[in-house]
């Protein structure tokens, strides 16, 4: 299931499990990367989000940075809303990161 910016709020909790990112035919060159600080007192929360983004296909950069080149902007607010994570959660888009050719292999662009 996709989410957008109308059914995000409406989506119940047990439908994080079905959650998916739309893959275009063809990448539109931009990166989406999210990164996150999110306290050990809140480690339920943090392992959460980072087994979603694995199972969305992001990829582990570096501590806290993952990245995938999909479209996925409703569903990371979504999950930000869900664990109540808004402002210990930043999500960006970025065309250009140097070293990308590992990137581009491993998600076959």
């Amino acid at each position: 299931m996709t989410v957008t910016s109308k059914t995000r709020l409406f989506l119940p909790a047990f439908e994080e499990e079905s959650l998916e990112l739309e893959r275009p035919k063809r990448w539109d060159g931009r990166w989406r990367v999210v990164i996150w600080d999110v306290p050990e007192k809140r480690r339920e929360d943090r392992d959460r989000l980072r087994a979603t983004l694995t199972r969305l296909g992001f990829v582990h950069i570096q501590h806290s940075a993952w990245i995938c080149p999909w479209p996925c902007r409703d569903e990371i607010d979504w999950l930000r809303e869900r664990y109540k994570l808004e402002q210990r959660v930043l999500f960006f888009e970025t065309a250009r990161i140097d070293g990308d050719e590992n990137l581009r292999v491993r998600f076959q662009l």
